[in-house]
């Protein structure tokens, strides 16, 4: 906002201004929204300065007063605005921002906005820039709810005054985020009430308040409007942030007395809390109830598609149809040309039917709020809706396919939980359909789980998920259903292999690439714990004895090199059983995840036992001559670790969860139940 408020550079010549020193009532604008398209006049302050006023009136006069508003600077702006007071109305910038446009903007401007206030008049405070915004736009950005206190008090019009774009001073308080000022402004706009406000303006105000996490003020919107449940946006919005959908539960001590009330079969005096977007949706909910079907259906399926470029989308219809058509008879005109023989087997009609009209053709709706949920994996959203409204759980999509098929090809486990405890209608839905034959298993083989595997460490892990996913689905579908084949001739278990075929490839070359390298520092350890075994710190007596063979320490020294040398070997075999898997699907599920995972470990184990075998030698050397020798050591030999194990935590830890399901819903399985 403060980029774009550059004062003007004004020439020598100046083009006078209108006579009268009071704004023009022409340049007022008309609050009321009219059908017309025509735009409605801004109401603009003053471009030019007085008559006969040159360039250096301007640079004695509008740039310091610029410059005393930036700064707050009252007792300079004074002493220019008592000798030009007409100067409240003039341009100060190239937006055509007036001084109290600029005033509003600083922190500590609230002395200077009084004193504007003192010698402005209510249609002065109505001046807009070339944006459309008045004062209290401004000061709605900032968030400074003294300020636009003392504009509105001066003028309560100005909450009813939008921009060019249709924006009022609440709007965009909202789309700022700017808490204090939406309550202030909702209040002193007398609840969106007046000539201005229509149903269209309030429900823009109340998906914006959504969409900017102002729940505390969208519900307070709901419970004073029930009109506005009407809105087909906000439950959209709502579905799509699954993060602010959740229960507030009590501490642990009041857990504990709920606990125990619970046993006496008390009443609980702790509930659980719901936060104020589960509030605001529960509230939708319920006011849902008293909507006529027809609005109650719009509400769930969404705004259509494109609802905004009908005209585009007819003429594109057209161009694509009579394409199409030109095509087809072509083709016809072709086959009627080929032997007899032939022509029957492609004997069809000619292609000269008519087009569909357009209008005759159903909107998409892609916007279906429990199919967003489904999509982001809203799984508090979903239950609330489904408990509410049971029979929506048999709603299909445009593709026809149910919430649950939708949650299962994004890998969304917490929704796809909750078809279990749908009773009978599980059946119907896992048996349903999209119009290529894919059901619900063929779907998972498409999509399984492949948006959420990219942030995995190891191209082998993220196969990983991927196949149990599509294995934990078909425990759910029928036998008949596992083998059936779509449009194009597969079953679910070969769409899995052909959209993962790349994949299967990339997951062996990396297994064998990993293993290999871990052979070879496994063989390099198990060498160097062969080797120690007969070198002994101290080297043999006379007799063939090590010569520290009687202290504590050696007894140390050769239990760890027998570990050193164990798991190094017990790691080269491992490798070579990676190393001679068939890396088939059953081999990516479980066993080769888990043999890298141990392989891993066992080096690690043997690398850690080698260090330690090499600092308890040191130990039997310098031990009774220079203590603090292998002290050092230990303390070096130890930081090698810690920096290894706290950089490589994560990955470690992917190793481990490798055989496991990676993606656990978030939401508690007790508050699954739909009942």
């Amino acid at each position: 906002m403060l980029k774009r408020m550059k004062p003007t550079s004004w020439n020598n010549e100046v083009t006078p201004p209108p006579p009268p020193p009071i704004i023009n009532q022409q340049h007022h604008i008309s609050i009321i929204p009219t059908a017309s398209s025509r735009p409605q006049p801004l109401n603009l302050p003053w471009r030019d300065l007085p008559i006969n006023a040159t360039g250096e009136d301007y640079n004695e006069t509008c740039l310091p007063l610029y410059k005393a508003s930036m700064e707050g600077n009252l007792e300079a702006a004074r002493v220019i605005l008592d000798n030009h007071p007409h100067a409240i109305r003039f341009s100060l910038t190239e937006n055509n921002d007036k001084l109290l446009h600029i005033a509003v903007l600083g922190s500590e401007s609230k002395p200077f906005v009084e004193y504007l206030m003192t010698i402005m008049s209510k249609e002065d405070l109505e001046l807009q820039n070339k944006n459309g915004e008045t004062a209290l736009c401004i000061a709605a950005i900032t968030g400074n709810v003294e300020i636009a206190r003392i504009l509105v008090t001066k003028n309560d019009r100005l909450p009813h005054i939008p921009d060019n774009e249709g924006k009022t001073p609440l709007y965009i308080a909202a789309l700022y985020r700017k808490e204090p000022m939406v309550n202030f402004l909702y209040e002193a706009s007398d609840q969106m009430t007046g000539e201005f406000w229509t149903q269209e303006t309030r429900g823009s105000v109340l998906v914006k308040c959504v969409e900017a996490n102002l729940f505390d003020a969208a519900l307070k919107m709901v419970n004073e409007d029930e009109e506005l449940v009407k809105n087909k946006s906000v439950l959209g919005q709502l579905a799509r942030y699954p993060e602010a959908l959740y229960v507030k539960r009590p501490g642990i001590i009041k857990r504990f007395i709920s606990s125990f009330l619970a046993i006496c079969h008390w009443k609980n005096i702790f509930p659980d809390e719901d936060s104020q977007a589960m509030q605001l949706l529960k509230t939708i909910l319920n006011k849902m109830e008293k909507l006529s079907k027809d609005d109650f259906d719009a509400i769930i399926k969404g705004p259509p598609d494109d609802e905004t470029n009908q005209d585009e989308r007819s003429i594109v219809y057209l161009q694509d149809t009579q394409e199409a058509l030109h095509l087809l008879r072509a083709i016809s005109e072709n086959i009627v040309k080929m032997p007899a023989k032939f022509f029957s087997l492609f004997r069809t009609q000619p292609a000269d039917e008519k087009p569909t009209p357009l209008k005759d053709i159903k909107p998409k709706y892609s916007s279906r709020v429990l199919f967003l949920a489904a999509e982001v994996g809203n799984t508090a959203f979903v239950v609330e809706v489904i408990r509410k409204y049971p029979h929506l759980v048999l709603q299909v999509n445009d593709d026809n396919q149910s919430i649950f098929h939708v949650a299962v090809s994004y890998g969304r486990e917490g929704v796809y939980k909750l078809l279990k405890e749908i009773g009978p209608s599980k059946d119907i839905v896992i048996a349903l359909e999209d119009k290529n034959g894919n059901n619900m298993l063929h779907i998972v083989g498409e999509k399984a789980k492949n948006n959420q595997v990219q942030n995995i460490r190891g191209v082998g892990l993220r196969l990983n998920p991927e196949i149990f996913w599509f294995k934990e689905i078909e425990k759910m579908i029928p036998l008949h259903l596992q083998n059936k084949k779509n449009a194009e001739g597969l079953t679910p278990h070969r769409v899995f292999i052909k959209i993962h075929k790349d994949q299967f490839s990339k997951c062996e070359e990396w297994m064998k690439d990993i293993a290999s390298q871990l052979m070879v520092v496994a063989a390099l350890v198990a060498t160097t714990s062969y080797q120690v075994v007969f070198n002994p710190p101290g080297g043999y007596d006379d007799t063939g004895v090590p010569k520290f063979i009687t202290l504590i320490p050696f007894n140390a020294f050769l239990i760890s090199n027998c570990v050193s040398l164990v798991f190094s070997t017990t790691s080269i075999l491992m490798v070579l059983s990676i190393l001679a898997s068939n890396y088939e699907e059953y081999d990516f599920m479980i066993p080769l995840s888990k043999q890298l995972m141990i392989c891993l470990a066992t080096v690690f184990i043997s690398i850690a036992s080698m260090i330690i075998t090499f600092l308890i030698n040191f130990f039997c050397v310098y031990i009774d001559f220079y203590y603090w020798i292998p002290s050092t050591f230990t303390v070096c030999a130890a930081i090698p670790f810690v920096i290894f194990c706290v950089s490589k935590y994560d990955v470690l830890g992917h190793f481990i969860r490798g055989y496991r399901m990676l993606y656990q819903t978030n939401v508690s399985t007790t508050k699954l139940h739909l009942k």
